[in-house]
């Protein structure tokens, strides 16, 4: 016959185990929905970028900085530089602080790179290509390695990615 002991002690394990499984199955649980709103944030951060980016404000932005030609460094300087037009000026500021930004948010994984590259590849790497030399003679003369590391970063990431993908329009 079963003592009233044993019955105790296997209802006691069987309790323990059941809070065990029903702990383990809550805590499954939360990790989902976390990863759920992970993916929610990091889309809701995109989607405000996105809406700054394809904004009024940047697009003029955008379209005066790409219609600039320059020579060198110090026609560049002549014609666009901080000294000469302050709105134009700012507008690029912008842009790069933008992409810089963005760069950042990249690198920490806060915005997947596959979003980055599916709606704003093409300007990143216009935009990067087109002032390229001006960026580098930048952080010679002023002895600023890292000015636009960010938005260089982000050239890097996305490139590849765009050519991968797109292998016709790659230069």
């Amino acid at each position: 016959m079963v003592s009233v002991e044993i019955v105790a002690l296997v209802l006691t394990g069987l309790g323990l185990a059941a809070s065990i499984i029903y702990y383990a199955n809550i805590l499954q649980n939360a990790n989902k929905t976390q990863q759920i709103q992970i993916g929610t944030r990091q889309t809701q951060l995109f989607m405000y970028l996105y809406d700054k980016w394809s904004g009024e404000t940047f697009s003029k932005n955008w379209y005066d900085c790409m219609s600039w030609n320059w020579t060198d460094y110090e026609n560049y300087m002549e014609k666009y530089g901080y000294n000469v037009d302050k709105d134009a000026f700012a507008g690029f500021q912008s842009i790069i602080g933008f992409f810089e930004g963005l760069g950042v948010l990249v690198k920490d994984g806060e915005i997947r790179t596959s979003l980055v590259e599916d709606l704003m590849s093409r300007q990143i790497i216009e935009f990067w290509e087109k002032f390229k030399p001006i960026f580098l003679e930048y952080r010679i003369r002023y002895n600023y390695p890292h000015a636009c590391e960010w938005l260089e970063y982000l050239y890097i990431q996305i490139k590849p990615i765009y050519e991968q993908q797109h292998p016709e329009l790659a230069t």
